[in-house]
């Protein structure tokens, strides 16, 4: 089973298959406008609608340097204060702009090895500790 965790404290994420780590990012989560990080639970990763491609055209915090972005949808198995169980607009993206993220998992460095590894493996899960 390939699944992500994201650690709030370390601010890092982890993408691992069968146990083994494939690959470790710094990540931020919130900070942007006071916003809060993500909360902590299990989410379903990559469910419609989704823009998990590198692509010109994507809001300025979603972008790296190459003015390319990505967004992975996240949907948490809980109720949050951002919506209920199913509902959401959590995402995996490039941290671009400002440092931080208005709640979703800003990727600081490396963002398209990041997706790279995503395509290949298609965690369907985030653990968010």
């Amino acid at each position: 089973m390939t699944l992500i965790e994201y650690i709030i404290a370390t601010k890092i994420l982890i993408l691992k298959s069968n146990g083994k780590i494939l690959g470790t990012w710094h990540a931020n989560s919130g900070g942007i406008d006071k916003s809060l990080p993500l909360p902590t639970g299990r989410y379903t990763v990559g469910v419609k609608p989704q823009v998990d491609e590198l692509k010109l055209g994507m809001p300025k915090g979603f972008n790296m340097s190459n003015e390319k972005g990505f967004f992975i949808a996240l949907m948490p198995k809980f109720h949050t204060p951002r919506g209920k169980v199913g509902e959401g607009r959590f995402g995996i993206h490039p941290d671009g702009g400002a440092s931080g993220t208005h709640g979703c998992i800003g990727i600081s460095r490396y963002a398209s090895t990041f997706l790279s590894l995503y395509r290949k493996y298609r965690p369907t899960i985030l653990i968010v500790k």
